[in-house]
């Protein structure tokens, strides 16, 4: 199951737990309102039929007024009672239909006397209200009507009652209904509420369970590819959880393929270094010894060819030599633990001593060498200093034609407080691209055809020291080797 199927679980069941509590929330309140509605209902009923049998009571007595004195006024006031009663009744049976309550035998009865009364003592009142007065026989005749009436309101008052009685009895039960419908809402709230905070925390356990905890044991492995341990434990699953951790698996045992060949790759250069320091220093030393000894004539006297070609092999193998050292050199200053012995040094002694050693190839090509350093005294290893400046010196020289002009320049540094010295010179210009890699051991340069260990060593030993170096072009032809180390 993916992430946002996971999110959709979460988000979308306690929506629908709350959308069925709101539900059965909603129907029990419609319930309880039907109830309140239909108790108001009952009880507006019986004050319709108690107003209707006042109303009845009154039409009967203004009958027996206009008896004693059939004067207008009496009349008014037999029609207006008359006009009640009808206008009770009517709201009366609007109200009994409404609750289907004609099969009632007490309504039956007064639908019975409502009808007798209608038939006795509205012609009367209609009568009057075509403002026609009743004669003294009509009176009489209205008069026995009432008199028999008295019977039949007798018993409409004994409907009344039992009727009132019923919608007394209805009322308590509703009123309890009530009740038990108000606790069915309490309850269902109550239980609605425990439900929904057991329904988070079934909910949270899940989502920790199937997502917290699977996240955990990723953040684990991910630890564990940092400290370079192996993975033991995997997710299970189809989720993006479980592809990202096969990801980090598959990089952990990339990471370990890659550690076996760098390991392997280490131990095949830790037995290079071995074979070069026994296997080829070894031999070049016993060769050079033994071409001193030619030279110096322990086999006899030897011709002016032999001389030359002997000399020739001597410093042909004096640079093989070099070569080996500044290699093992550079295995030095890679590995960690090499350490420097840090003291005030002149830096005019400094550039002495390294002009000092290049002064043969220096005349060898007729170089024009110019010499400029202030007098400045730094903190830094002497003989690492002096080999960074040689360094930099035979790699220019090397490449110097007859004749050139090569300038040291030793200058303090203001803003830094510190040295940067400079080798200038003026012939061909090392392209922009090569200048990068110039420093890296092993490269080649096309533009002045080296390549060695020289400037490599150099680099790192100027590190060392922390401080900078590099090459920028001399303008209009030419280079500027330059390195700066702090006080």
């Amino acid at each position: 199951m993916k992430v946002l199927q996971k999110t959709l679980i979460l988000l979308l069941i306690p929506l629908l737990f709350e959308a069925v509590l709101i539900i059965v929330l909603i129907f029990q309140s419609t319930q309880l309102e039907d109830e309140t509605r239909r108790i108001l209902a009952q009880r507006s009923l019986g004050q319709s039929v108690a107003l209707l049998f006042s109303a009845y009571m009154a039409a009967t007595d203004s009958v027996y007024w206009l008896q004693g004195k059939p004067n207008s006024s009496n009349h008014e006031k037999f029609r207006a009672y008359m006009q009640r009663v009808q206008t009770l009744q009517v709201e009366a049976r609007r109200q009994i239909k409404a609750h289907n309550l004609e099969g009632h035998p007490a309504v039956a009865k007064l639908l019975r006397v409502s009808e007798y009364v209608g038939s006795k003592l509205v012609p009367y009142k209609e009568m009057i209200e075509e403002r026609r007065a009743l004669t003294a026989d009509q009176i009489i005749d209205l008069v026995r009507n009432c008199n028999s009436m008295t019977l039949v309101l007798d018993e409409c008052g004994q409907s009344a009652r039992d009727l009132w009685e019923w919608e007394r009895k209805q009322s308590q039960n509703s009123e309890r209904l009530q009740r038990s419908k108000k606790e069915a809402m309490h309850t269902t709230l109550v239980v609605g509420l425990f439900g929904n905070l057991l329904l988070s925390v079934l909910m949270a356990v899940w989502f920790n369970h199937t997502t917290i905890t699977r996240l955990r044991l990723i953040m684990g492995n991910a630890r564990l590819i940092g400290n370079q341990a192996p993975l033991v434990v995997s997710v299970a699953g189809q989720d993006e959880f479980s592809e990202l951790d096969l990801v980090l698996h598959k990089v952990s045992e990339l990471m370990a393929e890659s550690r076996k060949q760098e390991l392997q790759a280490k131990t095949m250069k830790e037995d290079f270094y071995a074979m070069v320091t026994h296997d080829l220093r070894s031999p070049i030393t016993s060769v050079g010894v033994a071409l001193e000894l030619l030279l110096d004539g322990a086999k006899g006297p030897l011709s002016d060819t032999a001389i030359d070609a002997l000399s020739e092999s001597s410093r042909n193998l004096e640079r093989v030599y070099r070569l080996v050292n500044d290699f093992l050199d550079l295995r030095k200053l890679d590995a960690e633990g090499f350490e420097i012995n840090l003291k005030p040094v002149s830096v005019e002694l400094i550039v002495a001593q390294c002009t000092e050693s290049i002064a043969d190839i220096v005349q060898e090509k007729a170089l024009r060498l110019k010499v400029s350093a202030d007098s400045i005294s730094i903190k830094a290893d002497e003989t690492s200093l002096s080999r960074i400046l040689s360094n930099i010196l035979s790699f220019v020289l090397a490449g110097a034609t007859d004749k050139e002009e090569v300038e040291i320049n030793v200058r303090r540094i203001e803003k830094q407080p510190g040295a940067r010295f400079e080798v200038r010179s003026f012939g061909k210009s090392i392209e922009p691209s090569e200048r990068e890699n110039l420093f890296t051991a092993f490269q080649t340069s096309a533009s002045t055809e080296r390549s060695g260990l020289t400037l490599a060593i150099a680099r790192l030993l100027v590190e060392l020291h922390g401080g900078e170096i590099g090459v920028e072009e001399n303008k209009p032809s030419g280079n500027i080797f330059w390195f700066s180390i702090p006080e």
